[in-house]
């Protein structure tokens, strides 16, 4: 029987999806909600890892153990791994009340960027604790377990290291790919590399942070 399995990254308010079989790309699209993913493109897949927190962090804490440990092995890339706030500060009606609640709770406010992330988390973590087969992922882990410190992904140098990276590891995106003309370049190498570390679950060889398996880990 043959081993598909999916990554998927978040992009523009979608999901740009790879789908490997036994290691190679097969297919690659962007796709609207994590329904659809799991519903059609991902529905003969052992294992869905996808890029983005698959539980809250704890209340009155900022950040979770796995994005500690993880901004650890990361290194000079650490600061494209952000902190998860509490399920609370996520669902507040807007960034401000967000922002405010945190303050008072956590101890510092939240940034736009990641109150953006909150109903993309929560519908997620949904996902998660309905279908055992999707898995936290985040690729700059898995690049740096493959090629190292690398240049920022938004460069072309990081960019083409990061590509380099997955055809070393099997994974060759095609030249044409109009299916993945509406997600950014570099969304759809992380849906790659998700792919890669999706593979690597399956296969049983993944690395996690942290290793022990009573708190959410993110794989690679």
């Amino acid at each position: 029987m043959a081993r598909i399995v999916v990554g998927a990254d978040l992009c523009k308010g979608s999901w740009a999806v790879i789908r490997l079989v036994d290691g190679r790309f097969d297919q690659g699209t962007v796709i609207r909600s994590l329904a659809e993913v799991a519903a059609t493109f991902a529905m003969d897949a052992s294992v869905i890892a996808i890029d983005i927190p698959l539980s809250f962090a704890e209340p009155g804490t900022k950040g979770r153990a796995c994005e500690r440990e993880g901004r650890a092995l990361l290194g000079p890339r650490r600061s494209s791994m952000f902190d998860t706030y509490p399920q609370e500060v996520l669902e507040a009606p807007n960034h401000a009340a967000a922002s405010a609640l945190s303050l008072q709770t956590v101890g510092c406010g939240i940034p736009q960027q990641s109150f953006a992330l909150g109903n993309a988390i929560k519908e997620a973590i949904a996902f998660c604790e309905q279908d055992s087969r999707f898995f936290e992922t985040h690729p700059e882990l898995i690049f740096a377990n493959l090629a190292g410190p690398l240049a920022t992904k938004k460069s072309w140098t990081g960019f083409r290291q990061r590509l380099k990276a997955l055809e070393q590891a099997g994974v060759f995106l095609p030249v044409d790919f109009p299916e993945m003309d509406k997600a950014a370049m570099d969304d759809v190498i992380d849906a790659a590399a998700a792919a890669l570390a999706a593979d690597r679950i399956a296969l049983g060889s993944a690395r996690r942070v942290p290793l022990s398996s009573s708190e959410a880990g993110i794989w690679y």
